[in-house]
């Protein structure tokens, strides 16, 4: 699928209600898409919120890193496992492996894991350094148990959790690459602009020609920086596409016809990757 081919199969932008309902809607939007790219694209066109906005670019953003199983790569969503406890005192022991028998057994915990309630698998990275290995989890495997937080201050329509880790056996013990998983954040924050201007232009469709015309010229640029250099993603286009982005969003903000309040609330999702991009 082409991308002005998934543009002009776009139907009337729809609110959603929930988690369940905007990953229901996801899975029929995107689940013969191959490309990462689109895949976020497709996500954000179905989205009327930064959370969903999120969770469209983070599902692009693992697909283009890592080779996932067949049974998974279309209707899943999946989690990045990567943040350990940083408390001062008595910190969570990070997740660490054990080969047994040829199987990968997990220990530990992990402190972020995104759509907790609404995942299939988690990828988790296991140990530090060049030890680490970056394995799948389905979210029923005996000995992890997820437990949700009562009240995200970010993106709380997101559900967003813990992970434990008690001899957990790994589904599958050494995950490929696609992508160097350095580049992991750079391309989380990628996507998920990909995904913010496709959700700006679903719904500037019914509000503001101005705003579909902004947003479909940084589609159309986020197309050519990843077709260009998929497997790098070069820092001066990208600080291009940032500036376009936190100017979009700015002005988003600040358009009338735009009331809906936790645009207000979620905005820091967009502004905290510039920095970085900037830098």
């Amino acid at each position: 699928m082409s991308l002005n081919t998934l543009l002009d199969s776009h139907t009337a932008f729809e609110s959603t209600n929930s988690e369940a309902e905007y990953l229901s809607r996801w899975q029929a939007a995107t689940g013969n898409i191959n490309s990462p790219f689109l895949k976020a694209v497709a996500g954000g066109l179905q989205a009327d919120r930064l959370a969903w906005v999120f969770i469209a670019g983070y599902q692009g953003a693992i697909r283009h890193c890592f080779e996932l199983p067949r049974d998974l790569r279309d209707q899943h969503w999946l989690t990045f496992a990567v943040s350990e406890d940083r408390s001062r005192e008595n910190p969570l022991p990070g997740v660490t492996w054990k080969e047994i028998e040829g199987q990968l057994i997990l220990q530990g915990h992990k402190t972020w894991i995104a759509a907790c309630d609404s995942i299939s698998a988690l990828i988790v990275k296991a140990g530090r350094g060049e030890q680490a290995r970056y394995c799948l989890v389905g979210y029923d495997s005996p000995g992890l148990t997820l437990t949700a937080k009562a009240a995200p201050k970010m993106l709380p329509d997101l559900s967003q959790g813990r992970a434990s880790f008690e001899n957990v056996v790994a589904t599958k013990s050494d995950l490929p690459q696609r992508r160097p998983i350095a580049q992991f954040g750079v391309t989380e924050a990628f996507m998920t602009y990909s995904a913010f201007a496709a959700c700006i232009w679903a719904q500037a469709q019914r509000l503001s020609e101005e705003f579909s015309e902004r947003s479909i010229l940084l589609i159309n640029q986020a197309e050519s920086i990843y077709t260009t250099e998929p497997d790098s993603l070069s820092p001066e286009p990208l600080k291009t596409f940032d500036q376009g982005i936190q100017a979009l969003l700015g002005d988003w903000l600040a358009f009338e016809g735009n009331t809906d309040s936790h645009w207000q609330r979620d905005q820091q999702l967009v502004r905290m990757y510039s920095r970085g991009i900037q830098k």
